[in-house]
């Protein structure tokens, strides 16, 4: 969880014991730190060797598929869980292959799945969907799924905030403000995300934009310095995304 991948593969390989808990483990290290070719790798060992993949284990598979773009790879776990294992999908399964596919672009596949299948948490399953189609612009797919999000859980503010933002940003800007008079009209607010970071015992939460932290400037100085090397390596923030981002701090 800290990053260590290489240790944590030297304790793996120094284990007497094999059995599925230690190679799940393993499997997360490299799924946490966005390694999923060597997490698919390390399962066609862990079959290989004979030791049996449970529910977990394809939990682990598709969540790593899903964010390092291996679309093919997730899909052919997904089908081979019944067919080759005898596991049944469950909602943490199905709810990675439709961010796997939504991350894709492929929405259409994304949404029949919903439709095909019996969730317990379908409204996770909607909000997932709707995340994707603000990623891919698709603003037609996403009224039609944001009326299934609201249907399966209407106090979710933040399936209203992403149906804002979605027409927002394709410049429909009098629907976006009648998704904000409905908020209003609902009293639904969206509770602010928060990261905590442990460091010597001390607990440190962060909020956007929030400037009390007591090391605020380096704080700033270390997410620019971030900024910059990702920039280098190519990356290009989506800032039509946040232009309405921020609106929405502004909101709270």
């Amino acid at each position: 969880k800290c990053g260590s991948v290489e240790d944590a593969c030297l304790a793996f390989n120094k284990m007497k014991q094999n059995d599925v808990v230690l190679w799940n483990a393993m499997m997360v290290a490299f799924a946490q730190n966005g390694h999923g070719r060597e997490a698919h790798l390390l399962f066609q060992q862990m079959d290989l060797e004979g030791v049996a993949p449970n529910e977990a284990t394809f939990v682990i598979l598709l969540s790593a598929c899903s964010h390092t773009g291996l679309v093919d790879e997730g899909c052919h776990y997904f089908s081979s869980m019944r067919r080759d294992y005898g596991i049944t999908p469950g909602d943490d399964h199905y709810a990675c292959m439709i961010d796997l596919l939504g991350r894709a672009g492929r929405l259409e596949e994304a949404e029949d799945l919903i439709k095909q299948c019996n969730f317990q948490s379908v409204a996770v399953a909607w909000t997932t969907l709707l995340t994707a189609c603000r990623i891919h612009g698709d603003v037609q797919r996403a009224t039609r799924v944001s009326e299934h999000a609201i249907e399966s859980d209407p106090q979710n503010a933040g399936t209203y905030i992403t149906l804002s933002n979605i027409f927002a940003a394709a410049g429909r800007w009098d629907d976006a403000a009648k998704i904000r008079k409905v908020m209003e009209i609902k009293g639904l607010k969206k509770e602010p995300g928060r990261s905590s970071i442990e460091m010597n015992n001390d607990l440190h939460e962060f909020v956007a934009g929030d400037r009390s932290h007591p090391k605020v400037d380096e704080v700033y100085a270390e997410l620019g310095w971030l900024s910059r090397q990702m920039s280098e390596l190519g990356y290009v923030h989506n800032a039509n995304l946040a232009l309405h981002e921020m609106e929405e701090n502004m909101l709270r």
